[in-house]
């Protein structure tokens, strides 16, 4: 038997590129899908990063804003009234008016409107009214019940009173006539009229302002009679409760930075009725004996002479 010879087949040049080359290709084009996957998460990766970190900052932004602003609320000194005022003037174009003009006015008028916001508007009008009183009565006036009369009230207010406006000056005059239109019940003694007679008999010194003895002597002009009495809770809740209204000269403290008088007009619910005549918010409050009494520093109670 003969034996068969196996052929070997030849393979043809071009049949040999196309195997080395298609898995070449192959190969390359799986390594670059992978590095544009990657990349592109990595940039991904990163621009979510870029936006987290923005957002941070944004928010460290939004915080350091408010930190600032309540910073300048909180860091003004009680005492820096023009830093109060220009603090207000930020959103309250008055404000801006008087801190503009703020030569016009006495330096105790700038540091009462610092913190007492209600007078503004007197403010406003100060260097046109200054001098000027626009009415002789208070007006309705009901017998026993003592009306809040406010030393910065433009229709009595820009009256001088010894070397300055009622505004800043008139605290005692205003008592005083508080007093007289409670018990009394006329309504043609404003404070002016209590301010003009106390400076003509005397009872007004530059030095001290209005002397304690208008609450007692100078009063009587006016049909009351005023009375020093020693100062406990029996004794101030006693007057009070027996229809007896109360002045008091005021150390420095809740109602004053120097010295003020107010009017105490009774008692509810065991506290103390305020007439504060440089303060709506404060005669709104009712007021405990322990918190008055150590800033009281002379009183006297009313009664129909």
């Amino acid at each position: 038997m003969s034996k068969k010879r196996r052929r070997k087949r030849k393979i043809k040049p071009f049949t040999k590129i196309t195997i080395v080359v298609i898995p070449l290709l192959l190969i390359s084009i799986l390594v670059y899908s992978k590095f544009v996957y990657n990349d592109n998460n990595d940039s991904k990766n990163n621009n979510d990063n870029n936006n987290n970190i923005n957002e941070v900052e944004l928010k460290e932004d939004e915080n350091n804003t408010n930190i600032e602003d309540k910073n300048e609320e909180i860091i003004i000194d009680d005492t820096d009234y023009i830093g109060m005022l220009e603090y207000k003037a930020k959103t309250d174009y008055r404000y801006k008016e008087v801190i503009i003009n703020k030569d016009i006015y006495p330096e105790k008028l700038l540091e009462m409107l610092a913190r007492n916001d209600d007078m503004i508007s007197y403010m406003y009008d100060y260097k046109e009214k200054e001098g000027h009183v626009y009415i002789d009565n208070i007006g309705k006036v009901t017998k026993g019940t003592y009306p809040l009369l406010l030393q910065y009230d433009k229709r009595w207010g820009y009256g001088i009173y010894g070397d300055n406006v009622i505004a800043i000056n008139g605290c005692g005059p205003t008592a005083i006539a508080m007093v007289v239109a409670g018990l009394t019940g006329r309504n043609d003694i404003t404070p002016y009229t209590v301010a003009k007679y106390s400076y003509e008999k005397g009872y007004y010194t530059s030095e001290w302002g209005t002397r304690w003895d208008l609450m007692t002597v100078g009063a009587t002009e006016f049909g009351v009679t005023g009375k020093s009495f020693t100062l406990t809770k029996e004794n101030l809740f006693n007057e009070l409760n027996n229809g007896h209204p109360v002045i008091t000269s005021m150390r420095p403290g809740d109602f004053t930075t120097i010295g003020h008088f107010i009017l105490l007009t009774g008692i509810k619910d065991g506290k103390i009725m305020v007439n504060d005549s440089n303060s709506r918010e404060r005669s709104n409050k009712l007021w405990d004996y322990e918190t008055i009494a150590p800033q009281i520093k002379g009183q006297w109670s009313f009664s129909l002479s």
